[in-house]
């Protein structure tokens, strides 16, 4: 497919002024994407203190709490932020701005690449912000390379948005995304290990976590805080992610170029 596409009326439509158009869209929920990325600093700052004594009870003294919470807020607030991948979507479908778009040039498919890299970039940026900024107001020790870190927050941001995708293409509605969205993202930040210690969760969810989502980028995350370790350390994590972004994608644009139904129809 080319990047240029032309209409019957001879415009063109590209894939990057849907791009911007979906950075306007970011911008108009401005508020609410503030407050969730105000919120996970509030609950790191109430939760750190219990597993900086938690820590210290199992031999870690050097260990303040950080390592557990940041990375797990991140994560969690991670998934909740798909919910305004989910509001673009169905929004402008229900709004007629799809029909709008669809007559100049632009298909389902490339309006929804272009909601799937906004919503990367975002969750890259959230990620950041919570990491880096929460690393540095709660004291957050990384013993692994700086890159490795950059490196696992971009994996872990591909997997959040690559599953955001996949949800949506397969939810009737944005009531159900939303629903998947919030519950998803406590079940799935659990599961991995992110709300507390794997020592302390279950066994039945510890013989499945391997087999959720999030469980590897995360387990990324968390080593390159834990351990004096650099990118060849972490080639399994990063390729069992890669293989479910690959999955997730896979999986979305076979619904988006082969289901029959009106929102994807080419």
């Amino acid at each position: 497919m080319t990047r240029h596409m032309r209409n019957a009326s001879g415009r063109t439509t590209t894939f990057w002024p849907l791009v911007r158009h979906e950075i306007r869209r970011v911008r108009q929920t401005a508020v609410p994407r503030l407050i969730f990325l105000v919120l996970p600093f509030v609950f790191i700052a109430c939760a750190q203190h219990g597993f900086d004594l938690i820590f210290s009870l199992r031999g870690r003294p050097q260990a303040n709490g950080a390592e557990q919470v940041v990375p797990g807020m991140a994560t969690l607030f991670g998934l909740v932020n798909l919910i305004f991948f989910g509001y673009t979507a169905f929004g402008e479908w229900g709004n007629g701005t799809w029909h709008r778009l669809q007559t100049y040039g632009a298909t389902p498919r490339r309006i929804l690449s272009a909601k799937a890299l906004v919503c990367f970039l975002y969750e890259l940026l959230v990620l950041l912000v919570i990491v880096g900024l929460g690393g540095w107001i709660f004291e957050l020790r990384v013993a692994g390379s700086t890159l490795a870190l950059l490196c696992s927050l971009v994996v872990l941001a591909a997997v959040i948005s690559a599953f955001g995708w996949f949800v949506y293409t397969l939810s009737p509605s944005n009531a159900i995304f939303n629903v998947v969205a919030y519950a998803g993202s406590l079940l799935l930040t659990a599961l991995a290990g992110g709300l507390t210690l794997n020592e302390f969760l279950p066994a039945w969810a510890t013989s499945i976590q391997r087999f959720t989502p999030i469980y590897w980028p995360l387990r990324a995350l968390k080593r390159v805080i834990d351990e004096p370790i650099g990118l060849e350390a972490l080639q399994t994590e990063f390729g069992l992610s890669a293989t479910l972004v690959a999955f997730f994608v896979t999986i979305s644009l076979t619904i988006a170029l082969n289901r029959r139904r009106e929102a994807f129809s080419l």
